[in-house]
């Protein structure tokens, strides 16, 4: 007879629900597998959500992405001769970019700005006056059109581009 299934003295016999043949489980596996279960089935659901269908690929071909204009180019390199403190480059450079962008508002505030920095006020309030305050979009540059008009001694139409700047940030 195989000692293995003789009951030993002390112990008793365990049912069917202490586990099966026997073996002892832990409390709360069954928990941990229905925990586990309702964990991954999202996981799966989303990462197969993610795979992208065949046939439907988009690639962008280097010819068909629209270059900058020159504009922006030039603006650029005259922003980055502004920082450098190189004034009469970068006013050449935002010149460069006001023939192939001849409307642009921020343009001229940048140039004026330079103009006034150069205490040319004359041509800085003349390049404000090409503008109208329509055009100029946030308070941050009407502020700034403001402090050269100012700067300029035209405190009537300083105060009329605060009040503007204003109804942008009350």
């Amino acid at each position: 007879m195989d000692k293995r299934f003789m009951r030993r003295p002390g112990r008793t016999q365990r049912s069917c629900a202490g586990g099966a043949g026997g073996v002892r489980s832990r409390p709360g596996r069954w928990q941990e597998r229905v925990l586990v279960t309702f964990l991954l089935i999202p996981l799966l659901v989303v990462s197969c959500a993610a795979v992208p269908e065949s046939g439907h690929d988009t690639v962008v071909r280097p010819e068909s992405v629209p270059l900058p204009s020159p504009a922006y180019y030039h603006f650029l390199q005259g922003y980055l001769a502004e920082l450098a403190n190189d004034v009469p480059k970068a006013v050449a450079e935002y010149r460069a970019a006001l023939k192939f962008d001849p409307k642009s508002a921020f343009l001229r505030v940048r140039l004026a700005a330079l103009q006034s920095l150069s205490g040319n006020m004359q041509r800085a309030t003349a390049m404000l006056d090409q503008i109208e305050s329509t055009q100029v979009r946030g308070a941050a540059a009407l502020v700034e059109m403001a402090e050269i008009y100012a700067g300029g001694g035209r405190f009537y139409r300083a105060l009329g581009l605060y009040d503007e700047a204003g109804s942008f940030n009350p």
